[in-house]
């Protein structure tokens, strides 16, 4: 969400707290965001059917485009493109480095650079 125009989607389900008349208070800043999007979009997350009537009424109070994003979709960005795809389904997990093989390497390279210097 804070990659596009403005944060202010965050407010619109009512589950965060703006922080009115507290300390934090961002009111007098406004609630831009980093604005990386390209054409100057917005990101409305965790979109449901639920949401369907809210974000319809509020994107119209905002001068740009909100994309509705659900758990199911990514956003992948290349360049000005945005395309709005499914998700993957299984993520690969990390591969662990063996550091009894890490170690290894480090300490032959370590001998050959020696080697080299000497």
């Amino acid at each position: 969400m804070v990659a596009g125009r403005t944060i202010s989607i965050a407010f619109w389900k009512g589950w965060d707290n703006p922080g009115y008349g507290t300390a934090w208070d961002l009111q007098h800043i406004g609630y831009g965001g980093l604005n990386l999007l390209p054409g100057g979009r917005s990101i409305f997350p965790h979109f449901g059917p639920r949401w369907a009537g809210l974000v319809e009424a509020k994107r119209r109070e905002l001068d740009h485009e909100v994309i509705a994003l659900d758990e199911e979709h990514v956003c992948i960005i290349e360049g000005q493109n945005i395309q709005v795809e499914p998700r993957p389904v299984a993520v690969p997990q990390p591969v662990r480095p063996s550091y009894g093989y890490v170690s290894s390497v480090a300490t032959e390279t370590a001998k050959s650079t020696a080697h080299v210097m000497q």
